[in-house]
């Protein structure tokens, strides 16, 4: 558990975090009766992005929410608004 810090010279209400994470430390479920942990292996191993967002209490994006710029293409504004002007 941590302390959130209020602002600089901020008089807001002070929170403490409190971080339940699906598996604890020792390995065990943190609601068994839902989520057994054998079915907490499952979901970890066929959605690493979702479980780490929904059940580790990380929430920070990590490298699945990243785009390569090459991705992308280049067009010029006249082909953007024509192109934003067909999707109406």
């Amino acid at each position: 558990m941590r302390a959130l810090a209020s602002p600089a010279g901020g008089s807001g209400d002070k929170w403490e975090v409190v971080e339940l994470p699906a598996i604890n430390q020792a390995g065990e479920a943190l609601w068994p009766e839902a989520y057994p942990i054998e079915a907490l292996h499952r979901i970890r191993k066929n959605s690493q992005p979702r479980f780490g967002r929904l059940c580790t209490s990380n929430n920070l994006p990590g490298r699945w929410f990243l785009f390569k710029s090459t991705g992308f293409k280049r067009i010029s504004k006249r082909q953007s608004a024509r192109r934003w002007k067909s999707m109406r």
